[in-house]
This record gives structure tokens, sequence and C-alpha cells, in this order.
């Protein structure tokens, strides 16, 4: 296997690489515009790379939202059970046996305002 020389900062890398292992600049990039290059010049050809800051209160919203979202799915589905199997059980002339799926409607509540709360932090 053959290694390929990054020409910014000497490191020997795979010919399979295609960023710099201890630089991380692109290879393809480096051996086009830096080959033959003084260390001057590489400082001022290095393109900086920019990475967004990313705020860890949209983080947070983006989960309290997504908290928010499975909470009310799983509630409502759980009324819903309920429901239906109710009005089931009542159409009938000698009654009949329904589920409350308070485990569904329990759980989608506390998702939801764990969720709820998280957003408003």
């Amino acid at each position: 296997m053959s290694t390929i020389i990054c020409p910014k900062c000497g490191t020997s890398n795979a010919d399979t690489a295609l960023n710099c292992g201890q630089c991380h600049i692109s290879l393809q990039w480096a051996m086009q515009n830096l080959a033959g290059a003084s260390p001057a010049q590489l400082q001022q050809q290095t393109p900086a790379l920019a990475v967004p800051e990313i705020s860890p209160s949209i983080v947070e919203d983006g989960i309290g939202q997504r908290n928010m979202l499975y909470g009310a799915l799983w509630c409502t589905g759980g009324i819903i059970i309920t429901l239906v199997t109710y009005g089931m059980a009542s159409s009938g002339s000698g009654g009949g046996t329904y589920v409350i799926a308070w485990g569904a409607v329990l759980f989608g509540a506390i998702q939801f305002f764990k969720g709820l709360f998280q957003c408003l932090r």
C-alpha cells in the first residue's frame, strides 16, 4: 500500500485517505494548490475551516420539541384506544369490557411535560 505525504505538514497518509490525519486538510486540494510552496505561503494559502457554532439552547429546543411531540402522540393514542374500546363495550346490550390505556396516557403526559420544560429553559 502506498502513502501520500501531506504538502502542508509532511505527515504520511494512506493513499485512500481523503484528508490528512494530522492537519485535516483535503489531500486532493493540498496536492493541487500547495505542491512546492514555502512554509510562509502555506500559512497564507490554507483555507480556514468554517465550523458553525451550535448553541446548546438550539439543541435543547429541538429535543424539547421532539419530546413534546412524542408525548402528545402517546397520550393521544392512549386516549383514543380507551375511547374506542369503551364505545365498543357500551354499545352492546349486555355491556362489555374495555381497555383503559393508562400507561400510554401517563407516559405521554410525562414525556410532553418533560419536553415543555426543556423548551422553557
